[in-house]
C-alpha cells in the first residue's frame, strides 16, 4: 500500500501567523538581522520569541530572552526571534547558557499582536497586561510596530 503525503495542518505556526509587514528592498530584508543569544534558561522558544541587550556601542553585545518585567526598559534593545541562523522556523532550540545565533526582526516591520504575546508568554508567561504595552510602545521606537491588523498600527 502507498503512503499517502502529509499534510501540514492550517494550524501549524507559519511566519505569516507573526509578521504583517516587514521591511524589504531590492530584495533585501532589512529589518532582519542574524544575532547572538545567549539564554540564561535553555529551551525550546517558538518563532516569535522577544529578546533584548543594553543598548551597546559594540554590535556584539550578547542578547538574552525577556522573562522578568526588569528586562523591559527604554534602555534596551529589543528583537523578535523568528529562525534559527539559517531560516525562518516554527521554533528555536538554546541551551542555557550557550552562545547561539539566530535571525530576528529588530526594526522596520509589523507583527500581528496574538502571535508577538504567545512569543513574550513563551519566556515570561507572568507578563501582564502593562508589561506587554510597556514593551509595545518600546519596541514602537525601534519601528517595530505590533497591533491587530495593518490598519491597526498603519503608519
Amino acid at each position: 500500500m502507498a503512503t499517502q503525503p502529509t499534510i501540514q495542518t492550517i494550524l501549524d505556526p507559519r511566519y505569516s501567523d507573526l509578521v504583517l509587514d516587514e521591511d524589504i528592498k531590492n530584495y533585501s530584508h532589512n529589518s532582519r538581522d542574524v544575532v547572538s543569544v545567549t539564554a540564561t534558561t535553555g529551551g525550546t522558544f517558538p518563532m516569535g520569541s522577544v529578546i533584548f541587550r543594553p543598548k551597546a556601542i559594540t554590535a556584539s553585545a550578547v542578547w538574552d530572552f525577556v522573562d522578568a518585567s526588569g528586562d523591559i526598559a527604554i534602555t534596551n534593545d529589543y528583537a523578535i526571534v523568528i529562525g534559527d541562523d539559517l531560516e525562518p522556523t516554527e521554533s528555536v532550540v538554546f541551551g542555557t547558557g550557550v552562545n547561539r545565533t539566530a535571525i530576528a526582526l529588530t526594526r522596520n516591520c509589523r507583527l500581528k499582536q496574538a502571535k508577538f504575546e504567545a512569543g513574550l508568554k513563551a519566556t515570561f508567561a507572568a507578563a501582564s497586561a502593562t508589561n506587554i504595552a510597556d514593551l509595545i510602545r518600546v519596541l514602537a521606537t525601534q519601528g517595530i510596530l505590533v497591533g491587530g491588523s495593518l490598519t491597526a498600527i498603519a503608519p
